[in-house]
């Protein structure tokens, strides 16, 4: 009796899934695919691995314990007596097992409580490298209470695989994690999915390329100056009289020939969100040919009008004659610059100031000095 309603649950489960996930027989290809079954921490192990079973007429899933650490491979696609589609494994010791793909049917490529073993190959790859996440995460560790915050594109530095399943891991979906290192010192633990994260800069595809000196999309206030007068370089800094964003310009720099530089930054925190280039002796086609030479094809064009898009920056080119323009920017910084636009007016209303009170107390909090360099305001 327990074997047939156990059946006609799986029967109901897999015509649900059919309505929301189209055809059931378009499997991803995972067939050699050799695997290891995770381990669990004490909170999951009475659950065993509940997507596997000894046999089609097993009333219950494999037993945590006898498999932990075990290795097999996917051998073949079958259909039960009942009408469930199982993957077909084999383990190393020879033993035949049947994964029920039914249950995760929204994520073909995924078996619970196994990670395959040409995805853990893959990410010993990042160990020692540097990666940013393609959206806001939490690193949870092995400890429930304690988890770190981790930014739009905020960069991490990858230390280790932590291939163990954690019962209060809200992220079910994921083979096993990447042991991370926030720039602030914090450690965690990362769902490993290449589709949430990149392995370049996305704050400057081409910036250090162009030869910025260290200039970038992403980076503080005070690092920009730092960066400016450790090699030097001339420049004057203000606020914008829309109330806006702080600006540093009239760059002495040398780029290709004569350029002058203007950066942007959000108007509270303080972060580099664009980067312009404006060149006074350097033919259009000279700029266009060394962006192509460094970013590729462009990804739209329009008469002088150039851009390419990458990871979290655009690059705009305006290629006028006189004054031939490139301006690196980020999408997502530009909003936050807007937010804080917005705030500046009750921050100042709170502190009973008027904008040019603040300007001129901020400037004299960073020391500012005018600039009688190669260009004055």
């Amino acid at each position: 009796m327990l074997r047939k309603i156990l059946a006609y649950i799986a029967v109901l489960f897999l015509l649900l899934n059919n309505l929301g996930c189209g055809n059931v027989n378009a499997f991803p290809n995972l067939m050699g695919k050799e695997f290891v079954f995770r381990e669990m921490d004490s909170a999951l192990q009475g659950r065993g691995y509940i997507q596997f079973y000894r046999s089609f007429d097993s009333a219950y899933p494999l037993p945590y314990k006898p498999y932990a650490g075990k290795k097999g491979k996917i051998i073949g696609l079958v259909t039960s007596p009942y009408g469930q589609e199982y993957w077909k494994v084999k383990l190393e010791t020879g033993e035949i097992l049947y994964a029920a793909h039914w249950i995760y049917k929204g994520s073909d490529e995924f078996i619970e409580g196994i990670y395959f073993v040409e995805d853990y190959n893959e990410a010993k790859k990042l160990l020692g490298k540097y990666i940013w996440t393609k959206k806001e995460e939490t690193l949870i560790t092995e400890d429930a209470n304690v988890s770190y915050h981790l930014k739009r594109f905020e960069k991490v530095k990858v230390l280790g695989i932590f291939t163990k399943m954690l019962g209060h891991s809200i992220n079910t979906l994921c083979p096993f994690y990447l042991k991370v290192q926030k720039e602030t010192g914090e450690v965690g633990l990362l769902p490993y999915n290449r589709e949430n994260f990149i392995e370049k800069d996305p704050f400057h595809p081409s910036l250090t390329e162009l030869g910025l000196k260290g200039l970038k999309l992403g980076m503080t206030l005070s690092e920009a100056e730092r960066v400016l007068e450790e090699n030097k370089l001339g420049y004057d800094f203000d606020f914008s009289l829309q109330g806006r964003f702080w600006y540093i310009e009239y760059v002495d720099f040398f780029l290709f020939d004569d350029a002058e530089i203007r950066i942007e930054f959000t108007p509270l925190s303080g972060i580099v969100y664009k980067i312009s280039v404006k060149w006074y002796m350097v033919s259009p086609q000279k700029i266009y040919d060394f962006l192509v030479k460094k970013l590729g094809k462009p990804d739209e064009r329009e008469g002088k009008i150039v851009k390419w898009c990458k990871p979290a920056a655009d690059v705009y080119c305006d290629l006028d004659e006189d004054y031939p323009k490139v301006v690196f920017s980020s999408e997502p910084l530009f909003e936050k610059s807007e937010i804080e636009g917005k705030r500046l007016p009750l921050e100042l209303k709170k502190r009973r100031l008027k904008l040019k009170q603040w300007i001129k107390e901020q400037k004299e909090k960073r020391k500012v000095k005018p600039h009688k360099g190669q260009y004055e305001v």
